[in-house]
């Protein structure tokens, strides 16, 4: 019984971080998006070009199973793309219903600027966004360590080693 009560509490745990990451994700595109990108660019648009720029999406069946929608929506969001001059859209010679999706100059622009440089501007914007969070006057004290009791025996972490002391 408790083995089942611990797989739940592992369940919630995981499905609590997914949401959380969840989350974390949306605003730090959000503020990219605010950031560098065109003002009407969409967070659902950006995952798109994101996709486009990253694989070889040429079904719209494809795009809207990416984005969660309906193949109608999906081919909208495509055509809008296309005006605003972000993605290009050919038939595919092969097959008249795959479509080939390209990114355009100014799509790979904003690509580039959210994802390039090693990640730089994400990086600032987490640290803007949530290191003022986490500071806290208690825990800068404990200078990056902590000892605690587990079960028995003591153990000492900080941000360089962990050591068990063996000691109750």
């Amino acid at each position: 019984m408790a083995s089942a009560h611990t797989a739940e509490l592992i369940n919630d745990f995981l499905g609590s971080t997914q949401v959380f990451a969840s989350s974390v994700n949306n605003v730090i595109e959000k503020r990219l998006l605010r950031k560098v990108g065109p003002r009407q660019l969409t967070s659902s648009q950006f995952k798109l070009l994101k996709l486009v720029g990253l694989t070889d999406a040429q079904l719209i069946g494809d795009v809207a199973a990416f984005l969660g929608v309906s193949n109608a929506a999906a081919s909208k969001a495509v055509d809008k793309l296309v005006r605003q001059g972000l993605l290009v859209r050919n038939e595919a010679q092969r097959d008249r219903r795959a479509i080939q999706l390209s990114l355009t100059a100014s799509s790979r622009r904003v690509l580039a600027a959210c994802h390039g440089s090693g990640g730089k501007l994400t990086a600032e914007l987490i640290r803007d966004i949530f290191l003022p969070a986490f500071q806290n006057p208690i825990l800068e004290r404990l200078d990056d360590q902590v000892v605690v009791t587990v079960n028995g025996p003591r153990s000492a972490l900080n941000t360089d080693i962990v050591a068990n002391t063996g000691q109750s």
